[in-house]
């Protein structure tokens, strides 16, 4: 019999995946300077990641920009990865998230938009199992996002994984 531990994970996405690292993702990166917010599998785990959570808060949210922002020119890259860098899963095949419809391509329609006095936001709740399987990472691997436009003129844009200890 599979013994299964059930012990939860809710994780923030953190910069370079460190636990003391921000979960603030309203950065500078460029195509040249690129920075990684990850989730790194506990070593000697396998962690069953079902959801990734993400929220990016602005004002004058609308299609065809990436918040309140102009579309981004480079891309957010979606990916899981070896402690390597070696690409296992690119979530996004080849290509990059540059505007906000972009997360539909991952989250279908669970990708929602809402508009306030002040800032909107958009919330995107993309449930991996829905595609058939979990993410089951091995232990040093990692989720992440990595960005390469600068997002600082954002309100805020964090990510958390949602999952469990396998």
């Amino acid at each position: 019999m599979v013994s299964i531990n059930k012990e939860p994970v809710f994780a923030w996405l953190r910069l370079n995946g460190t636990a003391s690292g921000s979960k603030d993702m309203t950065v500078v990166a460029s195509a040249s300077g690129s920075k990684v917010f990850a989730f790194i599998a506990p070593a000697g785990e396998r962690t069953v990641i079902e959801r990734l959570n993400i929220q990016i808060i602005d004002a004058s949210i609308q299609w065809g920009k990436f918040g309140g922002l102009s579309a981004l020119t480079n891309g957010i890259k979606v990916e899981h990865v070896r402690a390597s860098g070696a690409v296992l899963e690119d979530y996004f095949d080849g290509e990059t998230i540059k505007t906000n419809e972009d997360w539909a391509a991952l989250a279908g329609s669970d990708v929602i938009s809402s508009n306030a006095a002040g800032d909107d936001a958009i919330k995107v709740r993309w449930t991996l199992s829905r595609v058939g399987t979990p993410l089951v990472m091995e232990g040093g691997t990692e989720f992440r996002l990595t960005l390469q436009d600068s997002c600082t003129g954002l309100t805020k844009f964090q990510a958390m994984v949602q999952g469990h200890l396998f």
